[in-house]
């Protein structure tokens, strides 16, 4: 995937970018805002 990560630690990097992602989808997806409401463009970056 990246030149620069020794092949060793692939997995693992592979495993973090997969949880932030996964962590910045959930966020979007269960936020709302102070009236209750869901925004539309946080949505659209969590699906």
């Amino acid at each position: 995937m990246f030149d620069f990560i020794p092949q060793e630690y692939e997995k693992l990097v592979n495993i973090i970018f997969l949880v932030v992602t996964a962590l910045i989808a959930h966020h979007g997806i269960t936020y709302r805002n102070p009236d209750g409401e869901k925004d539309f463009v946080r949505l659209l970056f969590g699906c």
